[in-house]
């Protein structure tokens, strides 16, 4: 940020905090322990995070946009980016189908036991 500021190529930039609401969490390289604790403390709408993240997110049920890349969908430059970033955050939290998603493990045991007599 220094070399930035010294080329001009930057004035000032405190990052994206400053436009989030109260109460939000940004975490940065989470292990997917500490991402499940968070999905079943925190119980959100949706994870924004990236692709090695997917499927530990959408086992509970909870709608996954990767960003850090345009695999399936993008760009989310500009104008039209935004719109695109919009759009795809708005089919996803108002799709019932992630309400409905049960893992296999929720409707049936996973591992069954019998106790041996001697």
């Amino acid at each position: 940020m220094d070399r930035l500021k010294a080329e001009g190529l930057v004035d000032y930039y405190e990052g994206m905090m400053l436009h989030m609401s109260d109460g939000t969490l940004v975490i940065d390289d989470v292990s997917h322990a500490e991402l499940e604790k968070l999905i079943e403390k925190f119980k959100p709408d949706m994870v924004c995070s990236g692709i090695k993240d997917k499927y530990v997110i959408e086992k509970f049920g909870v709608p996954s946009k990767q960003l850090h890349n345009y695999d399936y969908s993008g760009p989310y430059a500009g104008f039209r980016g935004a719109v695109n970033f919009a759009r795809e955050i708005d089919m996803m939290i108002h799709n019932p189908a992630w309400k409905l998603l049960k893992a296999p493990w929720q409707t049936q045991p996973i591992l069954k036991a019998e106790v041996a007599s001697a």
